[in-house]
């Protein structure tokens, strides 16, 4: 069968959905018949000792990562060396020329300043880091869910998380593009 390595932060893990099976991967995985293996980890930065070798070489891997990161890195000289060290040990670990870097989806909080960072400059410097990579492919993650806070789950007025039809939205927006 074929894999899908899934690295990512609570999106990919899935939080906020009523079931694991509600969870983006797992809703494409079902669409496009892969075995998918959800590393996604609540708090989930880019920090390469994050990665290791799973012991088999996966067909697809998706990398969404980045949410976290905006507000919890010194500045943008830190996230763009930890970009950069996470996707050297990736690309070493892994011959898998199939790819896909999905940028941070919507926030509602976006328009606020991180880390001496708006969140369209941390988003940039990810897709500049991907970029340095030819066989990776880059999806706009703010293309994969409705920018509208009625599809995502948090409390209050910040909205980073989405709701089990966010999740739908997600997982057909992307399993489009992978299809491709």
């Amino acid at each position: 069968n074929r894999l899908w390595l899934c690295l990512g932060d609570s999106i990919t893990q899935g939080m906020d959905s009523h079931s694991p099976s509600c969870s983006y991967p797992a809703l494409v995985g079902m669409q496009l018949d892969y075995d998918v293996l959800n590393m996604g980890v609540g708090g989930g930065m880019f920090d390469e000792n994050n990665l290791d070798y799973i012991g088999r070489e996966p067909e697809l891997i998706t990398v969404a990562l980045g949410c976290n990161d905006w507000g919890k890195v010194a500045d943008a000289d830190e996230l763009r060396k930890n970009v950069a060290a996470y996707l050297k040990k990736l690309t070493t670990l892994y011959d898998c020329r199939n790819i896909y870097g999905i940028l941070p989806t919507w926030r509602s909080d976006e328009a606020m300043l991180r880390s001496g960072l708006t969140f369209a400059q941390a988003r940039s410097i990810i897709q500049e880091e991907y970029s340095r990579y030819s066989y990776i492919k880059v999806i706009d993650g703010m293309k994969l869910v409705p920018k509208l806070a009625r599809f995502f789950a948090d409390p209050g007025d910040i909205k980073v998380h989405p709701n089990e039809e966010g999740f739908l939205f997600y997982s057909i927006n992307l399993a489009r593009v992978l299809k491709q």
